[in-house]
């Protein structure tokens, strides 16, 4: 193996670090891959590898609930996203008490 070269798990969650602070300052559903592969340094097409686009958002909102990330978690809310609207309930609360 290649001592550059990341297992899957760990390539993917330095993805979503780099997209996070995109999907606070843009919104979760408007980052796009290429704009994550910017952010990353790397390929579009690496990003693609990992993730469709539905399924990066999904992924994204996955790691807003798992981090506590209300802004994030409030956008998905917003759009009814299901990965969003399947939240534990005080953090959906906590999430929608932003919007106001």
């Amino acid at each position: 193996m290649n001592a550059h070269r990341l297992p899957a798990v760990e390539r993917k969650q330095l993805l979503i670090d780099a997209a996070m602070p995109l999907a606070e300052r843009y919104g979760y559903d408007s980052v796009s891959r290429s704009m994550v592969a910017e952010a990353a340094g790397i390929s579009e097409s690496l990003v693609s590898r990992y993730w469709t686009a539905p399924d990066f958002h999904a992924a994204l909102l996955e790691a807003a609930i798992m981090r506590e990330n209300l802004t994030v978690l409030a956008q998905g809310l917003a759009a009814r996203h299901p990965v969003a609207t399947s939240a534990p309930l005080e953090l959906r609360q906590a999430a929608a008490a932003t919007l106001v």
